[in-house]
């Protein structure tokens, strides 16, 4: 099986097409965001909340 890099993170990586979707988009609580590790690694970090029926992040690349 070949693979293949969508994307390369590096500290100076630019993030600009990336996109976080949380449950806020059906009203829910969750939060996310998406960073550069100091290893150069991309972090996608949050809360996930069950309130108001949420319960879903997401995070996509627009390319």
């Amino acid at each position: 099986m070949n693979s293949l890099v969508l994307f390369d993170f590096t500290p100076n990586s630019d993030l600009v097409n990336w996109q976080v979707v949380d449950d806020g988009v059906m009203g829910g609580h969750s939060k996310s965001e998406l960073g550069i590790g100091k290893e150069g690694h991309g972090v996608f970090e949050g809360a996930v909340s069950l309130e108001n029926n949420g319960g879903f992040s997401s995070v996509r690349l627009n390319m």
